[in-house]
C-alpha cells in the first residue's frame, strides 16, 4: 500500500487567493506565502501501516494510563481531547501545559510505537527532499526553500474522541521551538516562555502524523488585518498521512482542527517536534515537573 514518491507530483504552489481546499487524496508542496512559509503533506509514506500502527499506539496509550497518575489538569473528559507527551532527548520536563495537563509515555513498550513512527517521518522527510533535488522540481527556489528534515525530541500525542473534539486557532510560535541560530538579533524572556538568545522563528520544522478518522485540518495567515492577510486553507488529514509545517509557517500562520459533527469516530494526532535542550539554554535545568 506504500510506494515510492513520484518525483513530479509533489510541485511548489502559491496560495495567492483567500482561501483553498484540498481533499488530501494525493501529495502536496504548498508555498504559503513569500516568507518562507511551507507546507509539504503525504497521503502516506514508507514504513507506516495505520491500522497496526494504531493497535500498537492504543496499547501503549492503555498502558500509560494504568500505570501513572492523571495529570493535574487533564480535561479530557470534558473536552473529549486528551494528550500525551514522551520526551525523546530533550532533557527537561517540557512547557507548562505538559507538564500539567499530559500523561507522560515512557519505558520501552510505551515508546516502540512513538520511535517507531519518528523513523518513518525522518526517512519520509528525507525522501522527500532527496526527491526534490534529483528532479529539479524546485529550480532556482532551492536555494532558499526551507529545510524538510529535523531530528525530533519529543513528541505530543492527541486522542480525539469523536468530531465533537478539536482545537482551536493557534501557532506553536513559543521560543522554545527556536532552536536554529540566526546571525543578529536574538529572543530574550524567561525559559518558560521559551526563550534562546540567537534563536528566531523563521526555521521550524514540526512533523503531524494522522491516525483514524479523517478531519478537516484548517490554517489561516495572521495578523488578518489586512484583506491580502486573510488567506485561508483547509486540507483533509487521512488516516496514515504526514504533514510537515517548515520554514516560518508558526510566525505567519495559525492553524486548528475545527468540530465536525458528522464524525462519530477516533482520531489519533502524532506532533513530532524538536524543541532546546538544557544544554542549548541552561535556563530550562531550573524547569521541574
Amino acid at each position: 500500500a506504500f510506494h515510492a514518491l513520484p518525483p513530479m507530483i509533489i510541485k511548489p504552489k502559491f496560495i495567492g487567493s483567500c482561501m483553498a481546499e484540498f481533499d488530501g487524496a494525493s501529495p502536496l508542496l504548498l508555498r504559503l506565502d513569500e516568507e518562507g512559509s511551507v507546507l509539504a503533506y503525504l497521503p502516506y509514506f514508507h514504513g507506516l501501516d495505520d491500522r497496526m500502527t494504531i493497535a500498537s499506539l492504543e496499547g501503549a496509550l492503555a498502558a500509560c494510563e494504568a500505570t501513572s497518575r492523571p495529570p493535574p489538569e487533564d480535561t479530557s473528559a470534558l473536552s473529549g481531547r486528551r494528550q500525551w507527551v514522551a520526551d525523546l532527548g530533550m532533557g527537561w520536563a517540557g512547557p507548562r501545559r505538559w507538564r500539567r495537563a499530559t500523561w507522560k509515555l515512557s519505558g520501552e513498550h510505551q515508546l516502540e510505537p512513538i520511535l517507531a513512527i519518528q523513523a518513518a517521518v525522518e526517512s519520509a522527510a528525507a525522501t522527500i527532499e532527496r526527491t526534490f533535488n534529483e528532479a529539479g522540481v524546485l529550480g532556482e527556489d532551492n536555494k532558499t526553500f526551507p529545510r524538510l528534515q529535523e531530528k525530533y525530541n519529543s513528541v505530543l500525542v492527541n486522542r480525539y474522541l469523536d468530531g465533537k473534539a478539536g482545537i482551536r486557532w493557534h501557532a506553536d510560535d513559543e521560543r522554545w521551538y527556536w532552536c536554529t541560530p540566526k546571525s543578529s538579533g536574538g529572543g530574550g524572556g524567561g525559559a518558560d516562555k521559551g526563550g534562546k538568545e540567537g534563536g528566531d522563528g523563521s526555521d521550524v520544522v514540526i512533523a503531524s502524523v494522522s491516525l483514524g478518522a479523517e478531519r478537516w485540518f484548517e490554517l489561516r495567515r495572521k495578523p488578518r488585518n489586512r484583506p491580502d492577510e486573510r488567506r485561508r486553507l483547509r486540507l483533509r488529514l487521512r488516516s496514515g498521512s504526514l504533514l510537515l509545517m517548515a520554514g516560518a509557517t508558526q510566525t505567519h500562520w495559525q492553524h486548528s482542527l475545527p468540530a465536525d459533527g458528522t464524525c462519530g469516530k477516533v482520531r489519533y494526532n502524532l506532533t513530532y517536534r524538536r524543541v532546546l535542550t538544557p544544554q542549548e539554554d541552561p535556563r530550562l535545568f531550573d524547569i521541574q515537573s
